[in-house]
């Protein structure tokens, strides 16, 4: 596949995924809106499912950014360099995660850090 044919085929794929998040955010924010009010006990289990549906939404927002910025970095001509080494992220890679911010080595060693400082914070 060319190049040129692969990075469409990315930035379809970049704005699938971003129509999706939109729209299930939009609906987990709805769903939200219209859990409050009820008795004590309907409101202990919708505070349970807002809780969760609000880390779904995080999540889900989180994505959307991630998206939305490898789309912005497609129009701008720096899409698929890693943002720690600026080395190219491996084409295997972006296809199966399109807004891959990090090359795998970089994101691997952000991924032991992060383990090891959790890991630091257990042991006190």
């Amino acid at each position: 596949m060319a190049k040129n044919e692969t990075l469409a085929t990315l930035n379809r794929a970049l704005i699938t995924r971003r129509d999706e998040l939109r729209r299930k955010l939009g609906v987990e924010m709805d769903d939200m809106a219209a859990t409050s009010g009820g008795d004590s006990g309907e409101m202990a289990s919708a505070g349970n499912d807002e809780e969760m549906a609000s880390m779904m939404a995080e999540m889900g927002s989180a994505e959307l950014a991630q998206v939305e910025r490898a789309l912005v970095q497609m129009q701008t001509g720096h899409y698929g360099k890693c943002e720690d080494c600026g080395q190219r992220i491996n084409l295997e890679r972006l296809k199966a995660l399109p807004f891959a911010p990090k090359c795998i080595e970089c994101q691997r060693a952000s991924e032991n850090n992060s383990y090891s400082a959790s890991e630091r914070r257990g042991r006190r």
